[in-house]
């Protein structure tokens, strides 16, 4: 389980995620909320912070294709704070070229499968996810490489 810790005057706020993409959070060892690891979560909830009850969340995004989780921490919608979470599968290294592949052809799959054999609508979500991702990891590299050949010059 990976976990991050905001401090607030005298609050400790975690925020976990296990394997299985629940997230939950935490004050003071006491869970607020704890829900299914989708893009674009929040998790809100309200302190005694400075005299007066004050309204926070966590708002998680997640990026399947690279294992990152950035988590921001808001008070009264104005981020405060910001920390990130790396998955490590073991050793497989989600960046390179097969992994893309597969993540589109898995992607594909559900989506044909969820269409043809009128599967749930959850089956195209995540295929569509798949493939969403597939192509963002390819933008991502397209931009590095565009962007070092730009510094050097003899290149």
């Amino acid at each position: 389980m990976n976990q991050i810790t905001f401090n607030i005057e005298n609050h400790s706020i975690a925020y976990n995620v296990n394997w299985a993409g629940i997230e939950r959070v935490s004050i003071n060892g006491n869970q607020i909320s704890k829900k299914l690891s989708l893009p674009n979560r929040k998790h809100r909830f309200v302190l005694d912070v400075y005299g007066k009850i004050e309204h926070f969340y966590i708002a998680t995004k997640q990026s399947f294709g690279s294992g990152l989780i950035t988590v921001q921490l808001f008070h009264n919608d104005v981020l405060i704070d910001e920390e990130q979470i790396t998955f490590d599968f073991g050793g497989v290294n989600l960046s390179n070229k097969d992994s893309n592949n597969s993540m589109f052809t898995t992607g594909l799959m559900l989506v044909v499968f969820g269409i043809v054999f009128d599967w749930s609508r959850l089956f195209l979500l995540i295929g569509l996810l798949f493939l969403f991702c597939s192509f963002g990891i390819d933008t991502d590299k397209k931009k590095t490489n565009g962007d070092s050949s730009k510094a050097d010059p003899n290149a």
